[in-house]
């Protein structure tokens, strides 16, 4: 299983940040249009990564910026080092 980061308008900026209670990840783009998440089409090679993102992150968004966008995901951390991160399991659709 692999990751793709692919953009239609343009080089995209990444960021990822450890805040003291979130990991927060961002992606940039020039591309003005605001990606949603929805449900892909099932025989279609894209359009999954921010429904994956809407699924596992704590909260996540995309905000306008004077060039395009920027999606962004945070994901909270551990109270204390003993704990897990734990993403829940979603059943969408079945084969």
């Amino acid at each position: 299983m692999g990751s793709r980061y692919e953009l239609s308008c343009g080089l995209g900026d990444r960021q990822v940040r450890f805040g003291e209670q979130a990991l927060r990840i961002e992606v940039c783009d020039d591309c003005p249009e605001l990606a949603r998440p929805g449900l892909p089409d099932p025989y279609s090679e894209s359009g999954r990564g921010l429904f994956l993102v809407a699924v596992l992150a704590d909260r996540y968004g995309v905000e306008p910026t004077a060039v395009g966008k920027c999606c962004w995901a945070e994901i909270a951390l551990p109270a204390s080092p003993d704990q897990q991160i734990v993403f829940p399991l979603v059943s969408q659709r079945s084969c």
